[in-house]
């Protein structure tokens, strides 16, 4: 009996797991369909961290509706947190065009400022979506809360740097991995953001 039983709880912990795989992947599809626009990537990190969060303490919860939901409510502020980001980036890829038409040494400085610009602007940018998805703060509150929280946690800043990095990288290769990638990173480090945000808004209120 206690064979039949270890049996079968191996078995429902593999159709957990697929389960949990199928969800993920149409949650990859509902971020990848609403980032076609590249202006609404950053509205969608928001509404698939706001969708994964509901999923993890959620029994069986509906998704699409908590996705749909979160990608209305977080849409002003994380639009103008990833257009500000996209700008960083294009001033990076104008400069850079410009290097190749003439070189000057001007040039060749500011090209290693927007590099820095975006290293430090990405993970700020990050924490900044998830910020947006969780809380209802205004949007300055937002960027000093999220400066603050990084500056605090080094190495967070770090693994979010290094782990955008990586999905960006493996999308840009294959980018069908654009259906699994976002919500299996966004999954694994959702504890982390959770718990330096309880520590933040803890100290915050002692």
């Amino acid at each position: 009996m206690e064979h039949k039983s270890k049996r079968a709880q191996e078995r429902q912990e593999r159709i957990d797991g697929i389960n949990k795989l199928a969800d993920y992947a149409l949650m990859g599809i509902l971020f990848l369909f609403t980032s076609i626009p590249l202006l609404t990537v950053g509205v969608s990190i928001s509404a698939l961290y706001k969708t994964i969060y509901e999923y993890k303490i959620q029994e069986k919860p509906k998704f699409i509706h908590i996705y749909v939901k979160a990608f209305l409510n977080s849409f002003k502020q994380s639009t103008i947190v990833w257009l500000g980001y996209l700008l960083l980036i294009l001033a990076f890829v104008l400069n850079r065009q410009s290097l190749i038409d003439s070189y000057a040494l001007l040039k060749d400085a500011l090209q290693i400022f927007h590099i820095l610009m975006i290293i430090l602007a990405t993970p700020v940018v990050l924490l900044m979506l998830c910020y947006i998805a969780r809380f209802t703060d205004n949007f300055k509150t937002v960027f000093k809360n999220s400066t603050i929280i990084l500056l605090l946690n080094i190495v967070t800043a770090i693994k979010l740097l290094i782990g955008s990095a990586l999905v960006a990288v493996c999308i840009w290769l294959v980018p069908i991995l654009g259906m699994i990638l976002p919500p299996f990173m966004i999954s694994k480090g959702i504890e982390m953001i959770e718990g330096i945000f309880a520590q933040f808004r803890l100290a915050n209120n002692s």
